[in-house]
């Protein structure tokens, strides 16, 4: 062990048991090693670095805090002081630069780097002028567009948007069987929507009836064609709300919340996956009456024939 050496490791002894003038003679003592290391990494990482508005003085001042950690960490045992400083030099000079968030990017060397994920790093001021044009007032700001001249426009979009929404869903609603639209058109389209109750006094049928009608025509309506193309449009055009850094943090990507959405409410389950929720259900369903689930269907299908003979019989 050379002398510096030795002197390093007494030192940091003394520094780590309290004694702040050790500390300081750590300090002094390996200036050219501090320096030397900083400016290494300053230089290697200087996009970086002036991405985030850090110089190299900025980084010299950092480096009394790597010693004071270096200090604490330190165990002759295990190695050199030095050792433990220039871990700390990079680790301290790291944090400066990136923050407590980081995401790694591209450098125009083609190394990728970590850099702050902070927005606020990469904005720039509007009344800047506009680089590459020589003698000129134009500012970064005179090149922004008014938002409030597109509102025009954006409501005549929307308003042409719903209305394709509107004939399509009204297209395929008649598509459907002439009871099954009767019921989708009563309980849903209507100015003032019926309950289930009401609207089967209406048709001479029973609300149970209702409500099986009802749920028959949305699964015909979620496997029509038109009505997911139309879906799949308002997804990719109405996916951008929330889309901000704030709610990236907290919530995740706008779209993975809405494959989750799109999840939950079954809308990307296949026709098999379906038919074994429906299955599982049933089977819950058999169990809970002590039946088996070919009981179970047999009874579904002759209270439905029952109904469909009452259905008919009714008057006009």
């Amino acid at each position: 062990m050379s002398d510096r050496q030795q002197a390093n490791a007494a030192l940091a002894v003394l520094a780590k048991a309290g004694n702040a003038y050790a500390l300081s003679q750590l300090w002094e003592m390996n200036q050219g090693f501090i320096n030397t290391h900083l400016w290494k990494w300053y230089t290697t990482h200087r996009e970086t670095c002036d991405a985030a508005a850090i110089t190299y003085e900025d980084l010299q001042q950092e480096g009394f805090f790597a010693v004071q950690q270096a200090v604490v960490s330190y165990d002759p045992e295990k190695g050199a002081f030095t050792t433990y400083l220039d871990y700390h030099l990079q680790s301290i000079a790291g944090k400066a630069v990136v923050g407590s968030s980081g995401r790694y990017v591209e450098c125009s060397d083609g190394v990728s780097r970590r850099v702050s994920a902070n927005p606020i790093n990469g904005a720039v001021a509007l009344d800047e002028p506009l680089p590459g044009i020589d003698d000129t007032d134009v500012t970064r700001l005179d090149m922004l567009g008014d938002p409030t001249s597109q509102a025009p426009f954006e409501a005549i979009e929307d308003a042409s948007a719903a209305d394709e929404l509107r004939r399509g869903v009204n297209a395929a609603v008649d598509r459907l069987d002439p009871r099954e639209t009767e019921v989708i058109r009563g309980r849903y389209l209507l100015p003032e929507p019926l309950n289930q109750g009401t609207l089967g006094e209406r048709l001479g049928v029973s609300r149970e009836r209702v409500r099986q009608l009802e749920g028959k025509a949305f699964r015909k309506l979620c496997r029509d064609k038109d009505l997911q193309r139309l879906h799949n449009e308002i997804v990719s055009q109405h996916a951008y709300s929330g889309t901000g850094f704030t709610s990236w943090k907290n919530r995740g990507s706008a779209q993975e919340r809405t494959i989750e959405h799109l999840e939950r409410c079954g809308a990307l389950w296949s026709a098999e996956e379906m038919e074994r929720k429906t299955r599982l259900k049933d089977e819950k369903r058999a169990a809970e009456l002590g039946i088996t689930i070919e009981e179970l269907y047999a009874r579904r299908q002759y209270i439905n024939q029952l109904l469909a003979q009452a259905e008919q019989n009714a008057p006009s």
